[in-house]
């Protein structure tokens, strides 16, 4: 009985937060922003520190997000609103990328800085999200942003001739 009361109590919240949904208001938790709360703690630290590994050795930031839905807002002006409200990558290098996963869309978008676009070019970021697609299918969303991470961060540490500790 309680299982059924919960259902109705839980599609009204989403839909109370969905008609009010402001995405400008959200504020980073880290490098990993898990809104839709679908990634265990223990993945989010490793991914946390990660990140700190790659901001530490090459300068560039990573941000990962998750948002539970994208409120019918198309997903590239969410992500371009995140990583320009939250200032991902220094602003003199510009060197940033932001992963968003929204779960309930299933949509995926990497949002790059311009000092990192010669380095991830739209071909690249797509092949990168499609190689992302087995771990979301599974529902594996830490794994599925773990792998963006690490190839993120592989490919802009090549870049600038350092390595990137595991």
């Amino acid at each position: 009985m309680k299982a059924k009361l919960r259902i109705p109590a839980l599609l009204a919240a989403a839909a109370l937060w969905a008609a009010g949904a402001d995405f400008g208001a959200l504020k980073p938790q880290g490098y990993v922003s898990d809104f839709a709360r679908v990634i265990d703690a223990g993945t989010k630290a490793e991914l946390n520190a990660y990140c700190a590994q790659v901001e530490k050795a090459t300068g560039a930031q990573i941000a990962l997000v998750t948002l539970p839905h994208l409120a019918g807002e198309p997903i590239e002006d969410v992500a371009n609103l995140l990583y320009r409200k939250w200032g991902v990558g220094n602003k003199q290098s510009n060197e940033g990328a932001l992963v968003l996963l929204s779960i309930g869309d299933r949509r995926s978008r990497l949002e790059v800085g311009y000092g990192l676009e010669p380095l991830i070019p739209d071909g690249y970021a797509g092949s990168l999200l499609r190689e992302m697609r087995p771990a979301l299918r599974e529902r594996n969303y830490g794994a599925a942003l773990g792998e963006a991470a690490r190839a993120l961060g592989q490919r802009v540490a090549e870049s600038k001739g350092v390595k990137i500790g595991q």
